[in-house]
């Protein structure tokens, strides 16, 4: 017993660089935009880069606008927005709500953000405190006039269900060994199995456009009631989905939603979603690209998260500089890809106890996740990741790529639908080409320096 004494001492590995904890989690920030305090000290870590100063500035004053904030996969795009929700919820009177899209709601997408948008009402009108009276009694009116309203239309958005149980019968065979006189025997039998099954199927109403239209309105009055100017809607993780032309299809159809009186929404997308600039140009009055980190941008960063738990620390007290210059440089200053990189080479210093972060901690975290990302790839595979990494959205059909890779057209896109299906693709349709790209994410991984 005396082996697992170590882990029972509340000494931190960290405490070696004057750290509590590992200070780089990639976890976005302001998540929690409702909560002002957490979200106050957060603000100590977070970067805002200079380009995008002034439109903060704009985001929080607008009104019925639609703003798409699109960029490479962890360059920040979702702490960005939340940030903007954040400071609009707290300090603008604009009450927010975040949607969160996957793949498997794009299709009811607009229900998905109705129910949000109840929910959200719902816990606003019960939170009330005796240290804002005024606001209370609103509350405490609206709460009287309109919750069997709201809780009525959430059920609705859920939709009714009816459960179905279905019984069968099956016969089978039962063979029983007996001792005979005159030895072994076995005689026969049949038995009737009963099988009893459940199933519960869903029904959403399928809301036509003047009735979304109503549960708008309403909302917005319920919410002017209670002190606020109007709605901001956030709908996030827009860049994690596969079919983008999916999405796009929903906003062209949502069109009239998404320009309703008293409503602003942030949709936070990927480079691939900003390439439909024809159709976006029609719904979205504004967009931002939010770019990696520049050098400056980046260093700010790593030392406002360790001054986060030691206002003393520098940088460079932790970290060499060949260190810093290799993180920034393999990450290519995407805001999550250093960090993980940092937050994993401070674990591999505090392993070895070394005082410093050195060049050979950032060369083992990038050689073992490296491993990690390819250990079941095959050759070909890793040398096409390889090769889109240095030619985004490349054809099959092109020469030079069928040539670098020595396969021809239908062995060569036989093996990019492969790697789209394990994640590692996005893929693009125009005209009769079908082009490809590497998922941002794994741009680290193979891109060759």
């Amino acid at each position: 017993m005396d082996d697992f004494q170590k882990y029972k001492k509340q000494i931190s590995k960290y405490s070696l660089f004057g750290l509590q904890e590992n200070p780089f989690s990639i976890s976005p920030l302001f998540r929690s935009f409702k909560n002002k305090n957490l979200c106050q000290k957060e603000e100590t870590i977070f970067t805002i880069p200079n380009e995008l100063d002034q439109e903060i500035e704009i985001l929080i004053s607008m009104y019925n606008c639609r703003v798409l904030i699109y960029g490479l996969y962890g360059v920040g795009k979702t702490s960005l927005a939340d940030f903007v929700l954040y400071l609009s919820h707290n300090f603008h009177r604009h009450f927010c709500s975040r949607v969160i899209i996957t793949q498997d709601n794009v299709h009811r997408s607009i229900q998905e953000m109705l129910f949000t948008l109840t929910m959200d009402i719902i816990s606003e009108i019960s939170q009330k405190s005796i240290l804002h009276p005024i606001q209370s009694l609103k509350k405490w009116w609206a709460e009287k006039q309109h919750n069997d309203t709201l809780i009525d239309t959430m059920f609705k958005l859920v939709g009714t269900y009816s459960e179905n149980m279905e019984e069968g019968k099956h016969t089978k065979n039962k063979k029983n060994w007996q001792i005979a006189p005159y030895g072994l025997g076995a005689s026969y039998s049949f038995e009737k199995e009963i099988e009893i099954r459940k199933s519960i199927q869903a029904y959403v109403e399928i809301l036509p456009l003047r009735k979304i239209t109503e549960y708008l309105e309403q909302f917005l009055e319920i919410i002017q009631a209670i002190g606020y100017k109007d709605i901001f809607i956030f709908i996030d993780e827009a860049d994690h989905l596969e079919k983008t032309d999916e999405f796009i299809r929903m906003l062209t159809k949502a069109r009239e939603v998404l320009f309703s009186s008293g409503y602003s929404f942030f949709i936070a997308g990927s480079i691939q979603l900003a390439r439909y600039l024809e159709s976006m140009g029609t719904i979205f009055d504004k967009t931002i690209l939010v770019q990696p980190a520049n050098w400056f941008s980046f260093f700010d960063t790593i030392e406002k998260r360790l001054q986060s738990q030691n206002a003393q620390l520098k940088a460079l007290d932790i970290f060499e500089e060949k260190a810093l210059q290799m993180i920034y440089s393999k990450s290519k200053g995407v805001h999550k890809s250093f960090l993980r990189l940092a937050q994993n080479a401070l674990d591999r210093a505090a392993i070895e106890s070394s005082n410093k972060i050195e060049i050979s901690h950032c060369e083992y975290v990038l050689a073992s996740a490296k491993d990690e990302v390819t250990h079941l790839l095959k050759e070909t595979h890793i040398k096409i990741l390889k090769y889109l990494s240095k030619n985004s959205f490349s054809s099959p059909s092109n020469r030079d790529f069928q040539n670098a890779i020595e396969l021809k057209r239908v062995q060569l896109r036989s093996i990019l639908e492969d790697l789209i299906l394990q994640g590692y693709l996005h893929k693009e349709k125009k005209g009769r080409e079908t082009y490809y790209s590497l998922s941002a994410q794994y741009l680290p991984y193979f891109r060759q320096d």
